[in-house]
């Protein structure tokens, strides 16, 4: 609990770290308060669907992408979550449907100090145990095991909680959701938590919980983060697709290699054009290469003193082509 002095001398207000985090949040971007917003309500990292849709908020409102941005209300310290909210009671836990085999009538009537389960092997104690981890959506949640039985095994479950919140009474019907506030407040240890919560020296690592709420807090900020660094290397230049089509020491290869947004299309297309008289030379010499292909030496010598004065005098486009002709001619 943390404590501020006023100037004008009056005793000093007090306030948790919630508090404080609900302060910082408002004073930031809505998709933040977005973020904090829902780490309050379920008390755990956000998952990978909750990361995505405010990465999606936030292109929309810094308008890098189309659509409305929402408006996000500022946040308020109503659901009783933190060290300095009110007292949370269960009253009790009833009708309980669809979970496990729990018998239909049954009920759970807690203890304002401590309630005792006791009973035999698959009596149904886990049934109930697992109907509040998932009310508190603690890290050891497990999913409800329908009865098999029973005709409606595939429907939601369902349970009624009788709950006190400071001095104001309320009852919950519960239809299979996790992380209802203000129930998240709950800490759940058995033995599965024993697994995640202990290290192998057996100490007990404890962090209050709102100032776990500071973590998750970061964790989702560096989440989203990550989203819109992978999209900016997903929609960035990829390699040049067009260098092997090219030959590596040509007058054209190192234009090609530096393609970007910035090169003149203009001065491309102007060494790409092929006058006729070029393609109709072009053409004459593809005849007489071919024709003076042979098995002879003589031969393959006037070829190529013929396809050297004209390689000295043509354009760029018909060297490439020439080249690519002498290639094929000496392949077959």
């Amino acid at each position: 609990m943390a404590a501020t002095q006023t100037s004008s001398g009056t005793p000093p207000i007090s306030r948790s770290a919630r508090q404080r985090l609900i302060e910082w949040a408002n004073q930031q971007d809505a998709w933040v308060r977005a973020i904090v917003g829902e780490v309050i309500s379920t008390r755990r990292d956000l998952s990978a669907d909750s990361l995505a849709a405010i990465r999606d908020a936030y292109l929309v409102e810094k308008r890098l992408a189309d659509g409305e941005a929402r408006e996000a209300s500022l946040l308020g310290d109503t659901n009783g979550n933190g060290d300095a909210a009110e007292s949370l009671r269960i009253g009790e836990l009833r009708d309980c449907t669809h979970v496990n085999a729990l018998a239909r009538g049954q009920e759970i009537v807690f203890n304002p100090r401590m309630t005792v389960l006791f009973g035999e092997n698959a009596a149904g104690k886990t049934g109930y145990v697992r109907v509040l981890k998932l009310l508190a959506n603690v890290r050891g949640a497990q999913a409800i095991i329908p009865d098999i039985h029973r005709p409606s095994a595939l429907a939601a479950p369902e349970a009624v909680v009788k709950y006190s919140l400071g001095a104001t009474a309320g009852e919950l019907a519960w239809h299979g959701e996790k992380g209802v506030a203000p129930f998240t407040r709950i800490t759940v240890f058995d033995s599965p938590a024993v697994a995640l919560h202990l290290e192998e020296n057996v100490t007990y690592v404890f962090t209050p919980a709102d100032l776990a709420l500071f973590g998750y807090v970061h964790a989702a900020i560096e989440g989203v983060r990550s989203l819109l660094q992978r999209d900016m290397t997903d929609r960035g230049p990829k390699q040049n697709p067009f260098l092997t089509a090219f030959s590596r020491g040509t007058d054209i290869y190192p234009r090609i290699e530096a393609l970007s947004a910035s090169t003149n299309v203009a001065e491309l297309d102007g060494l790409s054009a092929v006058s006729h008289a070029e393609k109709t030379d072009l053409d004459s010499l593809k005849v007489n290469i071919e024709a003076l292909s042979g098995p002879s030496s003589g031969n393959q010598s006037k070829c190529s003193a013929i396809e050297r004065r004209y390689f000295e005098t043509s354009s760029p486009c018909v060297k490439r082509s020439l080249l690519l002709t002498r290639v094929h001619s000496v392949k077959r």
